[in-house]
């Protein structure tokens, strides 16, 4: 298993710098690796959870809110993509198969050019969108576990983790600030 790299086959140093390379250039992806490879899934949300987490958190909130706006950029573009080049399709080539790859290809084109209009209509490219849903997904999974939570007020800690603990008593404060550093395992322990 230990092969140097020069007993390896021509083909297979290529690939390994090939999978090294492109790894590199799409490491923003392990941002989500907690989430997407789990034993279990996610627990669903409903949009009012979203809208609770927009409210609550006032450094990833307002991101997640425009993103979520320019989402209908993205969806108008792909419908009217989709059946412009349907219908262009049909009415030249009157074929099933073309006229569906069409409303394909469409919806693709478009639903892309939407997202580019709403980026620059809401100028997504000042904001990061990504660690706005890291942090709600975060933020999810970690109010379903506790029970102690039961109402977010206020961020506890480094602005940059933007997660929301009770403040009923300072017991039950204290309780949650405890179960928040049990889970973030970067937070020093307080609780012991």
């Amino acid at each position: 298993m230990g092969e140097s790299e020069a007993e390896q086959s021509f083909f297979k140093r290529h690939w390994v710098g090939f999978k090294d390379f492109w790894a590199e250039r799409f490491s923003f992806l392990e941002n989500y690796s907690r989430f997407v490879n789990r034993d279990e899934p996610l627990p669903s949300w409903s949009s009012s959870d979203v809208e609770q987490f927009i409210a609550s958190d006032p450094i990833h909130g307002p991101t997640l809110k425009t993103a979520r706006q320019a989402v209908s950029f993205a969806i108008t573009g792909s419908v009217i993509g989709a059946a412009s080049t349907a219908g262009v399709a049909w009415k030249y080539s009157k074929s099933p198969h073309g006229t569906a790859l069409s409303l394909g290809a469409g919806a693709v084109f478009g639903f892309t050019f939407g997202q580019e209009v709403a980026s620059h209509w809401y100028q997504l490219y000042r904001l990061d969108t990504m660690a706005a849903q890291v942090k709600f997904m975060e933020w999810h999974v970690f109010r379903r576990r506790s029970p102690l939570l039961s109402h977010h007020v206020p961020v506890i800690g480094e602005a940059s983790h933007g997660f929301l603990l009770t403040t009923e008593s300072p017991r039950s404060y204290f309780q949650s600030l405890c179960v928040f550093n049990r889970w973030h395992s970067e937070g020093r322990n307080i609780c012991s």
